[in-house]
């Protein structure tokens, strides 16, 4: 769902903003997504399965929630004109046709403030059954 994630912002008019396929890793305790203004950068997807159904032949019916968190850093004093657009997008992509086979798609958005920056931090939840 990463790489679907990706896709689809690469597509989108995101005007002074990129997307970096790298992760935003961690430097000498500084985050990528912190040294790179304006470069948005998708994490690496944590799965969690739940059986709804346990069957009996061990083809148990699971549910499977997959959370993908994507960061974004700005300069706090003087947010770019396309920051609400960006944070539009964002939102949006929770429901991009790439990713099919989910059934509760939920998006959160929340900010925080590092000294004179603002860090806009994504969490996407896609939960499948399968």
């Amino acid at each position: 769902m990463k790489t679907e994630i990706i896709q689809h912002l690469q597509t989108q008019a995101l005007g002074a903003y990129s997307v970096s396929t790298d992760l935003p890793w961690t430097s000498n305790g500084e985050p990528l997504y912190q040294l790179n203004p304006k470069v948005i950068y998708v994490d690496e997807p944590q799965t969690d399965q739940e059986v709804i159904v346990q069957v009996l032949n061990g083809s148990d019916v699971m549910k499977t929630t997959t959370t993908i968190g994507v960061f974004v850093v700005n300069d706090a004093k003087t947010l770019p004109t396309d920051y609400d657009t960006v944070k539009t997008v964002l939102l949006g992509t929770k429901d991009t046709s790439l990713i099919s086979n989910a059934y509760d798609r939920e998006c959160d958005i929340s900010t925080s403030y590092d000294d004179d920056v603002i860090i806009t931090s994504v969490l996407y939840r896609f939960t499948t059954i399968t």
